[in-house]
C-alpha cells in the first residue's frame, strides 16, 4: 500500500501553511467568460482561495473571441486537430489560440507555479476529458489546446478538473501535491535536494528500488523539475490504480 501522501511529513514545517500558486480555469473562480457569457464557479472555491494563491486565465476569451462568442469544439481534420465552430464549421479559432497560448506559457514562465485546475470538456481546458469529433461523431476524449501544450512545457505540474474538488478530501489531496512542489522548486533556501531526498525516502518505504535510485540521480544533479515530477508519479500510479 502506497504511503499517504496526507501522512508525508513536509521537509520544512512551514510548507503545510504556504499557499501555492495555482492557475485555474477562468470560469471556475467565478468569471463569467464562458461562450454564453456564463460561469461555472466552484462550489469551494472560498476556501481554495484561503489555502492557494489562484491564478485565473481563460485561453479564449484572452485571445480576443469575444463574450459571448460563437461555441467551438476540437474537429480531426486533414490539418490535425483544429477548433472549429460548433454551428459554423468555416469558422476556425486555431490559430488565435495557439498564439495566445505561446504568450500565456512566456508569462507563467516567469511565475512560481505548482498546479492548475481545468475545466473539463473545453476545447481549450480540457484534461483527457476534451471530445475530439469527426462528421459530427466523438472519435476520442484528448487534452484541449491550451492544456495539451501545457502539460508539455510544465510536466511537473499538478492537475486535475473540477470533479477532483467536489469535496474536501479531493480538495486537502490537491493541495498537499501542490505545497511539494512548492517546497521542492520554489522553497529553496540554502538546501540541497539530496538532503531534501534523504527525509522523504525515509518515509516512502514500498518505493521500488528503480524509482528511489532514479530520485536519488536526480537528486545528486539537483534537477528539481525531474525530481518531484517522479516523486508525484508515485502517489498519481496509486490513485489511478
Amino acid at each position: 500500500m502506497t504511503t499517504a501522501l496526507e501522512q508525508l511529513a513536509f521537509f520544512r514545517d512551514s510548507t503545510v501553511t504556504c499557499r501555492p500558486l495555482v492557475g485555474i480555469s477562468s470560469c471556475l473562480a467565478g468569471e463569467k467568460v464562458r461562450y454564453d457569457g456564463s460561469d461555472k464557479q466552484l462550489n469551494m472555491l472560498a476556501e481554495m482561495r484561503e489555502r492557494m494563491e489562484l491564478f485565473p486565465l481563460c485561453p479564449e476569451a484572452d485571445a480576443g473571441l469575444g463574450i459571448p462568442r460563437p461555441p467551438v469544439q476540437l474537429v480531426l481534420t486533414e490539418q490535425g486537430v483544429q477548433a472549429l465552430g460548433r454551428d459554423d464549421p468555416e469558422l476556425d479559432v486555431t490559430d488565435a489560440l495557439l498564439r495566445h497560448r505561446s504568450r500565456a506559457y512566456r508569462q507563467m514562465m516567469a511565475k512560481p507555479l505548482c498546479g492548475y485546475i481545468f475545466k473539463a470538456r473545453s476545447p481549450s481546458c480540457g484534461l483527457a476529458s476534451a471530445p475530439v469529433f469527426s462528421n459530427e461523431e466523438t472519435l476520442y476524449y484528448d487534452n484541449g489546446l491550451f492544456t495539451d501544450g501545457l502539460l508539455r512545457m510544465f510536466p511537473w505540474l499538478v492537475t486535475c478538473d473540477e470533479s477532483s474538488l467536489e469535496n474536501i478530501n479531493g480538495l486537502d489531496h490537491f493541495l498537499r501535491q501542490c505545497q511539494l512542489v512548492h517546497e521542492i522548486l520554489y522553497d529553496t533556501g540554502m538546501d540541497y535536494l539530496l538532503d531534501i531526498h534523504r527525509h522523504y525516502l525515509e518515509q516512502l518505504h514500498d518505493l521500488d528500488p528503480y524509482s528511489a535510485e532514479l530520485l536519488q540521480g536526480y537528486a545528486l544533479r539537483e534537477n528539481r523539475q525531474k525530481y518531484v515530477e517522479l516523486l508525484l508519479d508515485y502517489w498519481r500510479e496509486d490513485t489511478e490504480g
